[in-house]
């Protein structure tokens, strides 16, 4: 979960490389607790971790899939989908209902062949004569069916047709089209159209959802590279086109004024000279030429990509979503209105159907099947609408899944080198690396894959001295304050001694023979003598052990941030105790994702309800502008993987315990519990609180000095109705319209100064 950018004019395998380093650093310092990024640039002399063992152990990371800019359109690959158990059910339930409609069609569609050869003699005689099919087709994508997701060109057979992520076939101007859903398309290799200064023309039926409808037809095309290619798209429901060198300053753009209607098939088509120029450039609809609209004229230069060919969007863009496409064709040469009057005919079999039934190819005959079963053959038109109900049952149940980037690798193993002085530009080819740990730890068992699952195997070895001591280790910093070994991330020679060799070993032993369970560790600490001794010092413990190394005594030390919030959210009664879901956005000031984000653009949008006050673990974290009430408290911002956090003690985190609206919040529930739930007297009610948040009865003393606070709070707030009303409407939160107001002001001040008691954020 490294940082990422998508810097415009960034250098893609330095980042890459910086990702990889980052990743090498994260498993060193959390598995291992060993510094061995300290070896990427050159070995040292006592150190055990040679420059050339780096790179082996960089060598299991550097397979990564990801690419070192990242995009600003949400998630970028590898990704996986991760979908409701409720919507899992549903879609293993329409995946079942889908797979039973296919079964029945092809059941039907092998016991149909009399009727389907009866019918092409009787439609036979009925066609009139037709034009002669157009010459000079270089490809043609009838889109008719898939097997395997595996398509057609009719022109080149031997050409790979691929369908990609969502979408799914229907019914079509002519058998089946292909309907694009879910960012889904068609990728063809080896698609070559002519060059800019030769003619050429394109064209496809198309049935959009919607009017005004944007996205590209098909298109080879090339964004990053000034968008150079061609495509065939809709612009608001207008038929476009681009041949395009350079964006814009050398291409041609073109836009019909008229639009495709909605939710009908319709023939567009595009004409093109070679000339170079928009009045060479011609659209039509239905076969009639269109008037167009000019938005680029002037083209001079290449417009080959070495991108493939692709049907329902552009390479990484202008995707066609809910959009059908049906016969798409592109021809060598520029066709004439008679050519194209023959291409977009009412009767598209007609041409198929004027052949001798010996003469057709296999391929015709396919074509005229389809036809037959989707537009005659009552049966499987009725097979056909059951399998379109089990893929809309599909298609809702995935709507409800999210994606998340995971960790991939690439297909073929990249290989690895030595980087002189850890530079990503110069490798030391003479060598290649081979993945490897170092060499005074143990080896990798024998037979294990030399892949990060090797890795994880070897790391999780029963025997392997550093990851269940670096584990166990960093569990009893965070429960006491400081590790065993109290450089928690650093466990070589620079590190700290041990100050129990014998208990750390205990407990790492005694946590991989409970496979490693990590409640089971946690639980058999906290239940210890040793934890649950005070934290009371006597002059004869300070003398002796000033440091608290031996642990004569309970540890003491600030909570970290999340556990002072959600302690004061506890107390109070506000927590949501509800376990996962999506991050939530609790209370921050105003405009600070403004002031990092491009633009200014981005906004900060607060949660309402019970998202206000769910637990810290779940609110959103955004790293250029991470929660201040947390970093205030010395989170990190998590850009860099942190084994282990500073702890800080500053006048900013009573500013934020005494003034953040949450805690404002959290105080004025608690002093409703105190009013409601502590009894009559303000003695009864100061213990009450009390008791709430330090799980101890208050001494006398303290008792009479919040006393005296709440009687000169309430003297003020009556005096100050305004202050009063100011301060018991911080938060989102329904006070109590029975307590009086000035009543409630003043126990929320009480109740304020109880949150920020030393015993209350200090684990004592």
């Amino acid at each position: 979960n490294h940082g990422t950018t998508d810097e415009g004019g960034l250098i893609v395998e330095e980042y890459r490389v910086e990702y990889v380093v980052d990743r090498v650093k994260t498993t060193g310092n959390v598995f291992l607790g060993l510094s061995i990024e300290c070896a990427q640039c050159h070995s040292h002399k006592y150190d055990p971790i040679s420059h050339k063992e780096y790179y082996e152990f960089f060598a299991f990371f550097n397979n990564n899939a990801d690419s070192g800019k990242q995009t600003r359109g949400g998630n970028a690959p590898p990704m996986v989908d991760v979908i409701s158990k409720e919507s899992q059910a549903k879609r293993q339930a329409a995946n079942a209902k889908l797979k039973a409609a296919n079964e029945k069609i092809a059941a039907h569609r092998k016991g149909v062949q009399a009727a389907f050869e009866k019918w092409t003699v009787e439609a036979a005689k009925n066609v009139d004569a037709q034009p002669n099919e157009p010459t000079g087709l270089l490809a043609h994508f009838p889109l008719d069916e898939f097997k395997d997701r595996v398509g057609v060109d009719f022109v080149n057979e031997k050409n790979e047709v691929k369908w990609e992520g969502g979408g799914r076939t229907v019914a079509g101007q002519s058998g089946q089209a292909f309907r694009v859903e879910g960012n889904g398309f068609i990728n063809v290799k080896d698609v070559q159209p002519p060059e800019w200064n030769q003619p050429f023309s394109f064209g496809c039926w198309v049935k959009p959802d919607a009017g005004n409808a944007n996205g590209a037809l098909f298109s080879k095309m090339n964004e990053g590279n000034a968008f150079r290619g061609f495509d065939l798209w809709l612009q608001q429901g207008s038929v476009g086109t681009h041949l395009i060198s350079k964006w814009q300053d050398n291409a041609i753009k073109v836009v019909s004024k008229a639009k495709v209607p909605a939710k009908k098939w319709t023939h567009v088509f595009v004409t093109y000279d070679g000339k170079g120029k928009a009045a060479g450039t011609k659209i039509y609809i239905n076969g009639k030429v269109q008037e167009h609209n000019i938005e680029a004229d002037g083209l001079n230069g290449t417009i080959q990509t070495p991108k493939e060919f692709r049907i329902g969007r552009r390479f990484n863009s202008a995707q066609a979503n809910n959009i059908e496409i049906d016969d798409v064709r592109l021809y060598g040469r520029e066709l004439i209105v008679a050519d194209i009057s023959a291409v977009s005919g009412s009767n598209p079999i007609a041409p198929i159907l004027a052949i001798a039934s010996d003469k057709r190819s296999p391929k015709q005959t396919e074509t005229l099947l389809n036809h037959y079963l989707n537009n005659i053959n009552q049966p499987h038109q009725k097979l056909a609408a059951e399998k379109r109900a089990a893929e809309a049952e599909i298609a809702a149940a995935n709507k409800s899944k999210v994606n998340t980037m995971v960790m991939g690798d690439l297909g073929n193993m990249r290989k690895t080198f030595v980087l002189e002085r850890g530079h990503y530009e110069h490798p030391l080819k003479e060598e290649e690396i081979k993945p490897g740990v170092p060499a005074f730890l143990p080896p990798m068992t024998e037979g294990a894959p030399a892949n990060r699952l090797g890795l994880a195997q070897w790391l999780t070895r029963p025997d392997h001295p550093l990851t269940a001591r670096v584990a166990v280790n960093r569990y009893w910093s965070l429960l006491f304050g400081q590790g065993i070994v109290k450089s928690v991330s650093d466990f070589g020679t620079q590190g700290a001694w041990p100050t129990h060799p014998a208990l750390l070993d205990w407990l790492a032993t005694d946590f991989v023979k409970n496979d490693w369970n990590i409640k089971h560790t946690f639980k058999q600490i906290v239940m210890s003598a040793t934890y649950r001794q005070s934290s009371k010092l006597n002059r004869e413990l300070y003398n002796r052990d000033p440091e608290n190394k031996l642990i004569a005594r309970g540890p003491r030390f600030r909570l970290q941030g999340e556990f002072v919030r959600d302690n004061a959210l506890a107390v109070s009664g506000l927590m949501v105790d509800q376990v996962g879901g999506p991050g939530v956005k609790p209370y921050q000031p105003p405009g600070l994702w403004n002031e990092v984000s491009l633009g200014g653009n981005v906004r900060f949008r607060q949660d309402t309800g019970e998202n206000l006050y769910r637990k810290s673990m779940y609110t959103y974290w955004k790293r250029s502008a991470p929660a201040p009430s947390m970093t205030i408290f010395d989170a990190p911002t998590r850009e860099k993987c942190m084994v282990e956090r500073p702890r800080t003690n500053t006048p900013l985190q009573a500013l934020v315990t005494l003034n953040d609206p949450q805690f404002t919040e959290a105080a004025r529930n608690l002093a409703q519990r105190m009013v409601k739930e502590g009894g009559q007297t303000a003695p009864e009610r100061v213990t009450y609180g009390y008791r709430l948040v330090a799980a101890r009865q208050p001494k006398p003393i303290v008792t009479n000095i919040l006393v005296a606070a709440y009687n000169e709070e309430l003297e003020n707030f009556k005096k100050n109705t305004e202050a009063a009303d100011k301060l018991i409407a911080v938060g989102e939160s329904k006070r109590d319209a029975t307590i009086n107001n000035a009543e409630h002001a003043a126990w929320t001040i009480v109740a304020s100064m109880l949150l920020n008691l030393d015993e209350v954020i200090t684990r004592l």
